[in-house]
Formats: structure tokens, sequence, C-alpha cells
């Protein structure tokens, strides 16, 4: 769902812009979305039924990896 959003970013801004209507997602909304969209696609990994304990180092590792950009 949030790769969805994230996919449709340029979309949405068109639209409210468009429109008249309020930037409903700030820039600070976008960049946790970002943030964000990882760990859904590392749940969605995990929780599938022949996910196993092996497979999380090399997440959390990954993570990790990924959300350093985001990190101050």
């Amino acid at each position: 769902m949030v790769e969805r959003i994230l996919e449709q970013k340029k979309a949405i801004v068109n639209y409210t812009s468009d429109h008249d209507l309020p930037a409903i997602l700030t820039k600070n909304h976008w960049t946790l979305l970002e943030l964000l969209s990882p760990f859904e696609k590392v749940t969605c990994h995990i929780r599938s039924s022949d996910a196993s304990l092996a497979d999380v180092i090399p997440v959390v590792t990954a993570l990790q990896v990924t959300t350093d950009p985001f990190r101050q």
C-alpha cells in the first residue's frame, strides 16, 4: 500500500493542486512514507508461510542499510 502511494505521488500532488485542495501530505509525510516502505516489504516477507528464522538477520541488515540515509 505504501509503495503504491509513493508510485502515485506525482498524480496525487497534481490532483490536489489542479482542484485547489489543501496539500494533504506534506514533505515530511512523503519522507515518512519513503522510510516506511521497506518495513512494509519486510513485514510481508517475514509473515509468509515459508519464512524462517534464518531470514531475520539478512532482513534486519537490509533495513539498517536502507534506513541509513534517513538518520540524522
